[in-house]
């Protein structure tokens, strides 16, 4: 893992308890829940944010791994391309 991972890991694990409850507060506020039902209704939205970003993640990381080995087969290749017509092979 990368140190910008790991930073924005910690960052967001000191983050995310001052942002669940301030939300939660604000859902009670704003829509005259009971604060338990502001607080079931944010932790379902968190948990469903959760799994965008893992989902994203991943699809990030794969992503990444392909232009990595894209990367390196269009190199090989041109090489091979470059020695056959120059009458190396």
């Amino acid at each position: 893992m990368s140190q910008l991972g790991r930073g924005t890991l910690a960052l967001g694990r000191t983050l995310a308890p001052y942002i669940h409850s301030t939300t939660a507060r604000l859902v009670a506020k704003t829509t005259e829940r009971s604060d338990e039902d502001a607080r079931k209704a944010v932790d379902g939205a968190c948990e469903v944010t959760g799994a965008v970003i893992v989902g994203l993640s991943t699809i990030y990381v794969g992503l990444e791994e392909a232009a990595r080995i894209m990367a390196k087969s269009i190199g090989e290749n041109t090489v091979r391309i470059v020695d056959k017509r120059c009458g190396v092979i």
